[in-house]
C-alpha cells in the first residue's frame, strides 16, 4: 500500500534523511518511534508531501508520490492530547458521568 524507497531529504545543504525505506501494507499500523534528530517527523512530512523528496521514490496505493487523490496519513503533532483528562474505566472504555 504505502512503499517509501529509499529516500534522501535535505533542509537547505544539510541532509535530514540518507536512504530511507519502509513499507506498510494495507490494515497495518505504523508508528516511528525514535530519538530526537533521528528523522521521524522528517519521514512523514515527505510522505505527506510537506517537505520535498530529493531522491528515492513513494508509492501509496500504486500511485507514485504526488499522483494518489488523498494520502491517508493521520498525524499527531506533539503535545497535542487525543483525549480529554478525564478518567476512563478500562473494563468499559467509557468516560465516567460527570457529577
Amino acid at each position: 500500500m504505502l512503499d517509501v524507497a529509499a529516500i534522501d531529504v535535505f533542509y537547505g545543504a544539510s541532509q535530514a534523511l540518507f536512504a530511507m525505506s519502509l513499507s506498510v501494507s494495507e490494515g497495518e499500523v505504523v508508528t516511528l518511534m525514535g530519538r530526537n534528530g533521528m528523522g521521524k517527523t522528517t519521514t512523514v512530512h515527505a510522505i505527506m508531501g510537506i517537505e520535498p523528496v530529493a531522491k528515492g521514490s513513494i508509492t501509496f496505493a500504486d500511485h507514485a508520490h504526488g499522483e494518489a487523490e488523498l494520502l491517508k496519513v493521520w498525524y499527531r503533532p506533539r503535545g497535542i492530547s487525543l483525549v480529554s483528562d478525564a478518567p476512563v474505566d478500562a473494563a468499559t472504555a467509557r468516560c465516567p458521568a460527570s457529577p
